[in-house]
């Protein structure tokens, strides 16, 4: 069961940015900035599915205010901490590096320094890039999620989940793997919307799961086969979104132990307080200490893993039988033939829909 906050709450975008915008898997994971002193937000990794990797640094505030941008910063990437590399100055907080200049190696080791014009040093402990486990297969089905409001009443509401089948290791001793799963689809105009009969089609792209973190370990047990897994959820109440096509875009991370036990303790604090989206305390460390003040922690963690990535692709055909969709000219667009006075503007204009517009990704 899920339980939902209603409250504000600072965000830091622990992200794991890929080259096209939707192919960035982002969580939002907020900290308790309740704190007089400053603390640095490190947001971002290194991956090998990226063709650009980016950083994000920010400098927490009063309760209650935006984080600021750490601009002029010098970071630098350190590989099996000798070799570095420069990262730019792209957007004030942003700083990228792209493959041309940097391509992460399997079983190198990498960190991140970053120094500020304040003279403030910060750099993370190493991590090895680890070999990629690959997804042997996708699965899905429909089923009802339970939902506990913050007054306690719990609900049941129709989902699309997502599995994966993974075989692991069968050498390696603690595996560790995170999943995060984007959704997709596409939504056309009707060609009775102008003179011309134009059909325009736009693109939607988002994360799933409402927040929760997909962990797996089997440093506890015997475990080398996943076997349909839950790795991806997202609630079916507003079907419009499967109506033509849909795709869930899994990323499988193979991560560190210590990456792990961070993001577990996010887990479990999150399902304490009933949400991720709910402020995390500032004792919750990662991986990023400032050098000359041990003391004053860093927020987030810099993420180094190896991913692998599939895709499951929907048509609305394939719902037949399992989940009654709304048909979309007979349904959401029969107020363009008449037979409804209720109006649906994307029919028209499918800019209107309220997920984030993505360009159409190359893979569709």
């Amino acid at each position: 069961m899920r339980m939902l906050r209603y409250r504000s709450s600072i965000i830091i975008f622990i992200a794991f940015l890929f080259s096209q915008i939707f192919n960035a898997c982002i969580e939002q994971i907020p900290a308790d900035m309740g704190v007089a002193e400053r603390h640095l937000i490190v947001n971002g990794g290194i991956n090998n599915l990226q063709d650009e990797q980016r950083v994000n640094l920010q400098w927490t505030t009063q309760l209650g205010r935006a984080p600021e941008q750490v601009v002029g910063a010098k970071v630098l990437f350190i590989e099996n901490q000798s070799k570095t590399y420069v990262l730019h100055s792209s957007n004030p907080g942003t700083y990228t590096i792209n493959i041309t200049e940097f391509k992460p190696v399997m079983g190198s080791s990498y960190s991140i320094e970053v120094h500020t014009v304040d003279g403030l040093e910060f750099k993370s402990a190493p991590e090895v890039m680890l070999p990629v486990i690959a997804i042997d297969s996708l699965q899905w089905d429909i089923r009802p999620r339970t939902v506990v409001s913050i007054d306690g009443l719990a609900n049941n509401y129709k989902a699309l989940n997502v599995y994966t089948t993974t075989s692991l290791p069968s050498t390696d001793l603690g595996v560790y793997l995170k999943w995060d799963v984007q959704s997709a689809y596409q939504f056309s105009t009707l060609p009775e919307c102008n003179p011309f009969k134009t059909i325009y089609t736009c693109y939607f792209g988002y994360g799933t799961n409402e927040g929760d973190l997909m962990l797996f370990s089997n440093s506890n047990n015997a475990v080398r086969h996943l076997s349909r897994f839950p790795v991806g959820y997202e609630f079916l109440s507003q079907d419009y979104k499967f109506v033509e096509t849909h795709y869930y875009s899994v990323y499988q991370h193979r991560i560190s132990q210590p990456a792990y036990e961070y993001f577990n303790k996010l887990k479990t604090i999150s399902t304490l307080n009933g949400s991720i989206f709910d402020p995390i305390p500032s004792s919750v460390a990662g991986n990023v200490s400032n050098i000359k003040d041990p003391k004053n922690k860093v927020l987030g963690y810099f993420l180094v893993s190896s991913a692998d990535i599939k895709r499951i692709k929907l048509e609305s055909a394939d719902f037949a039988g399992i989940y009654p969709l709304l048909d979309k000219a007979n349904n959401y667009c029969s107020w363009l033939f008449g037979s409804s006075t209720s109006y649906f503007q994307p029919c028209c204009d499918c800019s209107f829909l309220p997920d984030p517009l993505i360009q159409k990704p190359s893979w569709w």
